[in-house]
C-alpha cells in the first residue's frame, strides 16, 4: 500500500477508447502504455503470456471463420452455436447499438474453444492439448531448461512438467 491515501485501483485508470471497438467483436488493436500518462494504439489482438493461448486462439478464429467445419450438420452444438450468435433474441438488458441482445465476444470465444476442443479436436486430456498447442514464448529459453531439468532431475521439472506429461491415462477431462 502506498504511504499516501488510498491503493491505486485498476478500476480507477481512464483509459481512452479505441474507435469502432465494441465488447462484441473481436479485438482488432490492442492500447500499449507509452509513459504514465499516454497509451497508443496497437493493431493485433494483444499476444497472450497464458500457456497455450495464442495457438487455441487462433486455431478456433480459424475454425469460427470458416463456419465450423467438424461438426454434422445435424449436430445440437452445431445448432447451439447458430441460435447462440446468428440469430437474433428477445430483447434483453444487455442491448446494442444496432438494438439486439449479443453475447460479448469473449464469452463466444469461450463457448467455441471448449466445443472446438472437446467436440473437433477430440480431447480428453491435458497431455494431448499441451502436446499441440504449447509454443515458447518470446525470448524464452523454457524448453532448453525444461530440457536440462528433466535429464538432470530437478524440482522445478518434476513440479511442473512431470504430472502433465506422466499422469495415468486413467486420469481423464469429460
Amino acid at each position: 500500500m502506498p504511504a499516501k491515501g488510498k491503493p491505486k485501483s485498476i478500476l480507477a485508470l481512464e483509459l481512452p477508447e479505441i474507435e469502432k471497438r465494441t465488447p462484441f467483436t473481436l479485438p482488432t488493436s490492442h492500447l500499449i502504455k507509452v509513459d504514465e500518462e499516454t497509451w497508443r494504439e496497437q493493431p493485433g489482438r494483444r499476444v497472450s503470456k497464458t500457456l497455450l493461448a495464442n495457438k487455441v486462439r487462433a486455431a478456433v478464429d480459424e475454425w469460427r471463420a470458416n463456419r465450423y467445419p467438424g461438426l454434422a450438420p445435424t449436430s445440437v452444438s452445431l445448432r447451439l452455436l447458430q441460435y447462440w450468435f446468428d440469430e437474433d433474441h428477445l430483447n434483453d438488458h444487455r442491448i446494442t447499438a444496432v438494438g439486439r441482445f449479443q453475447y460479448f465476444f469473449c464469452q463466444r470465444e469461450a463457448v467455441e474453444t471448449i466445443i472446438y476442443l472437446h467436440e473437433v479436436r477430440g480431447f480428453r486430456d491435458i497431455k494431448p492439448l499441451v502436446e499441440a498447442f504449447y509454443e515458447e514464448p518470446e525470448g524464452s529459453a523454457g524448453q532448453q531448461t525444461l530440457t536440462t531439468c528433466r535429464e538432470k532431475g530437478c524440482p522445478a521439472w518434476q513440479s511442473r512438467w512431470q504430472p502433465v506429461r506422466e499422469r495415468p491415462s486413467s486420469w481423464r477431462y469429460s
